[in-house]
C-alpha cells in the first residue's frame, strides 16, 4: 500500500538538493516509479514514509522514488526558489527541471514565487501542470531574467485571483502565450509583465479585466512590445 501513496514536496525542498548544485551539475528531473536508491535521501512532507533518493548524474540531480507518482501541497510559494544571494553568497540556480510524466499539481492553491529568482532557468515545461485550484500566482517565474521559452498551455486560471509581477524581470522571454487564461476573477495585475524587455507581442484579446482593481507597471519596460 506505501507504493501507492504519492511523494509529496514541501517548501523545503530546494535545502534538499542545493548541496549538489554545480556549475556542471545544473538541471532537476523527477523520478517515479523507480527502484533506483541511494545514501542521500529525504522524507515525503505528508509523513506517509515515502522516501526519495537524490542521484547525480552528469549534469543532472535526478530524483527517485518508488512512489506512483511526486505531488505538492497546497502551499507551494517559493518552492524551486533558491533565494537572492547577497554579495557574499554563492548564486544558486538551475537552468532546468524535467518534471516528467507523474508530477501531480492538482492540489495547489497558492504558487506565489514558485520558480522565482530562477537567474539560470532557460526554459520550462509546465504542460504536466494542473493549476485548476491555484488561486494565486503572484511572482511566479519573477527574476527569471534568462528564461526564454515557457510552456504554460495547460494552464487553468479560473480560479486565480492575483496575478501581479507574475512574469516581473522575465528580460529574455521572447514570447509567452497567455491568450488562453481565464483572468474573469483577477484583482491584481501589478507589474504581471514589467521589464519583459524582449517581448515583441502580447494577445491580451481575452482578458477579462471587469473585476481588476490596479494594474500598475503591467507593461513598463516592456521595451519591445
Amino acid at each position: 500500500t506505501l507504493q501507492m501513496e504519492p511523494f509529496e514536496l514541501d517548501m523545503w525542498f530546494p535545502t534538499s538538493i542545493e548541496y549538489y548544485h554545480s556549475d556542471q551539475t545544473n538541471k532537476i528531473k523527477f523520478i517515479a516509479n523507480s527502484a533506483t536508491t541511494s545514501d542521500d535521501l529525504i522524507e515525503s512532507g505528508n509523513g506517509n514514509g515515502q522516501k526519495a533518493y537524490i542521484v547525480v548524474n552528469g549534469e543532472w540531480v535526478e530524483i527517485h522514488t518508488s512512489a506512483h507518482k511526486f505531488t505538492v501541497n497546497e502551499l507551494c510559494w517559493f518552492m524551486f526558489n533558491w533565494g537572492i544571494p547577497d554579495e557574499d553568497s554563492e548564486k544558486i540556480s538551475f537552468d532546468d527541471i524535467d518534471f516528467g510524466n507523474n508530477f501531480d499539481t492538482s492540489g495547489a492553491v497558492y504558487m506565489d514565487g514558485m520558480f522565482a529568482t530562477g537567474f539560470t532557468f532557460t526554459k520550462l515545461d509546465l504542460s504536466c501542470f494542473n493549476t485548476a485550484n491555484v488561486e494565486s500566482m503572484c511572482q511566479m517565474f519573477e527574476s527569471c531574467m534568462n528564461l526564454k521559452e515557457l510552456d504554460i498551455s495547460s494552464f487553468n486560471t479560473e480560479n486565480v485571483a492575483d496575478m501581479c509581477q507574475m512574469f516581473d524581470g522575465c528580460a529574455s522571454l521572447e514570447s509567452i502565450d497567455v491568450s488562453h487564461f481565464d483572468t474573469g476573477n483577477v484583482w491584481d495585475m501589478t507589474a504581471m509583465f514589467n521589464e519583459c524587455s524582449s517581448l515583441p507581442k502580447l494577445d491580451l484579446s481575452n482578458f477579462n479585466t471587469e473585476n481588476v482593481t490596479t494594474i500598475k507597471d503591467m507593461f513598463n519596460g516592456c521595451s519591445s512590445l
